[in-house]
């Protein structure tokens, strides 16, 4: 084979064994290290650790790299999104958003640029060609699988896009590689906020929006605490409350009051029968209006039935068979049908009840 591939590497286990796999093929690989994000002043980035690893990883395999920095399109379209969502009291999550805006969107017409017939990562999805349509369908390892972050593409970034670690699981690559000496083999999975790196995540939000104290309710309509920002919680969220006796009762918080900056908690956990979502986006064009089918609320999660049914303005209303905790505003939730990835949502409504 002579085609060439854009490999967007990283420096993890993932991205360097895709790119042994596709020279082994006899594929021509460039590589491309992605700044996505200005460390000059911020020392907890783990950036330039990152770079270095594949620097080393690209030479012990011989491939060309280049760094290519896409900071300023990151930090208009990633990090002012992730801020003011988190200043509406929401909770975004930027992985998403960077693989839709960045890794397959300025990074893949990046790839053209420069002539390549095809980009890729090392992103656990699997991409099949079924009836002239580009589909993206669960990976083997279903623990790793990642479609839940890549909902947002459609069949015309399909077509330029090769995941060669859909066959294989997590194990299994960090066995190869360990056998092929790789300089990186032990390194640990990258969790997280990628900006954030090891720093406390309050520390950080701090640096950017403004943190107002104020009170915490329970559901008789008392003051029982005070918050330290509303922003730093989520729905269904543990919150330990010092009672009468100095001792920690443990509540959850249920309702979030952005305009009067309230917390609403109670002592038990509630369940969630339905949302609303919005800006949903369905990766063969096919709208689906009323039909039953698996969603997931997070990568982590396991699917949940669900009946997803069409209201107006590419707004949508998800109802689940069973009752469901744990809903957040600004996440996405994302439907599959067996092993295929329809697509997803963000949540931006939730209707809530207490099971007791």
């Amino acid at each position: 084979m002579n085609y060439n591939i854009i490999l967007g590497m990283s420096g993890g286990i993932d991205s360097s064994i895709t790119a042994y796999i596709l020279k082994k093929k006899g594929y021509k690989i460039i590589g491309i290290f992605m700044l996505n994000w200005d460390e000059s002043n911020y020392s907890y980035c783990t950036i330039s650790k990152d770079l270095l690893d594949t620097q080393k990883i690209c030479k012990f395999l011989k491939i060309k790299l280049h760094i290519v920095n896409f900071s300023f399109d990151y930090w208009n379209k990633i990090f002012f999104y992730f801020l003011n969502e988190y200043k509406f009291g929401n909770t975004p999550n930027s992985d998403i958003l960077c693989n839709n805006k960045i890794k397959f969107d300025i990074f893949l017409e990046y790839g053209k640029y420069l002539g390549a017939n095809f980009v890729s990562t090392g992103h656990y999805s699997k991409i099949k060609f079924l009836k002239n349509n580009y589909i993206l369908c669960k990976s083997f390892d279903l623990n790793k699988d990642q479609t839940y972050f890549l909902y947002n593409l459609n069949k015309n970034q399909l077509k330029f896009i090769i995941f060669p670690l859909y066959r294989y699981n997590k194990s299994f690559i960090r066995k190869l590689s360990l056998n092929l000496g790789l300089y990186n083999s032990m390194k640990k999975d990258s969790i997280g906020i990628c900006f954030i790196g090891t720093l406390d995540f309050k520390s950080f939000l701090k640096k950017y929006i403004s943190v107002c104290y104020g009170p915490v309710f329970n559901i008789y309509n008392n003051q029982i605490d005070i918050h330290d920002g509303i922003m730093f919680y989520t729905y269904g969220q543990k919150k330990k409350i010092i009672n009468d006796n100095n001792s920690f009762v443990l509540q959850y918080i249920f309702n979030k009051n952005l305009f009067k900056n309230i917390l609403n908690v109670a002592s038990k956990n509630f369940k969630f029968f339905y949302c609303i979502i919005k800006n949903i986006n369905f990766i063969n064009n096919y709208i689906y209006y009323n039909i039953i089918c698996d969603a997931k609320i997070r990568h982590s999660y396991v699917n949940d039935k669900c009946i997803l049914k069409s209201l107006s303005n590419n707004t949508f209303i998800v109802k689940f068979l069973d009752f469901k905790d744990c809903l957040t505003l600004g996440q996405s939730i994302v439907f599959y049908k067996n092993s295929l990835c329809l697509g997803g949502g963000i949540i931006i409504s939730v209707e809530n009840k207490f099971i007791f």
